[in-house]
């Protein structure tokens, strides 16, 4: 009996090779995403601490965590007024900064530049050794896994870029 005729669809079989290179690429492509996911969220949650919410996400980087909470205790020191939106900005625009840079190192990375996968995984690394300083176990379990699934895109990269090679040859 076919597939077709015991109502699953037809296998097709692909070459081992063009399986792996999908694999390869699959997998690069979803640790170059984490830079952009990482960037994202940190903007969220700087917009919710600008427009004063109480509540963020888990996830995003600590060190614009760190500015936002800063912004916030300064504010709060200074009552209220257009003092408070003007410092809540300032730090706003400098997280925006900061995620930029790890859209860039994404973007660069995306591009097959190995050198920036590599200096965004560290600084990646780095700023979740702030969530070990400040005891926050769910923020650094989801650096931990972004930084796992980055190094595996790296890995990909290095790989997709030896069968490049073999293939030249």
């Amino acid at each position: 009996m076919n597939d077709a005729m015991n109502g699953q669809p037809p296998v097709v079989e692909q070459p081992a090779a063009n399986t792996e290179l999908k694999n390869l690429v699959d997998t690069f492509n979803n640790g170059v995403s984490w830079f952009f996911f990482v960037a994202g969220l940190s903007v969220v949650n700087s917009l919710l601490v600008l427009f004063g919410a109480d509540w963020s996400f888990i996830f995003g980087l600590g060190i614009t965590q760190i500015f936002d909470g800063i912004a916030v205790a300064i504010a709060g020191e200074m009552g209220a007024g257009a003092g408070i939106w003007i410092v809540r900005g300032i730090v706003f625009v400098f997280n925006l900064a900061i995620a930029g840079f790890f859209v860039l190192f994404g973007w660069l990375s995306k591009k097959g530049y190995g050198a920036a996968f590599l200096i965004g995984i560290v600084l990646y690394v780095l700023d979740g050794l702030l969530f070990l300083v400040f005891r926050d176990w769910m923020g650094l379990a989801f650096h931990a896994l972004a930084i796992f699934l980055m190094v595996r895109g790296y890995l990909a990269l290095r790989k997709l870029r030896a069968l490049q090679l073999q293939g030249a040859q």
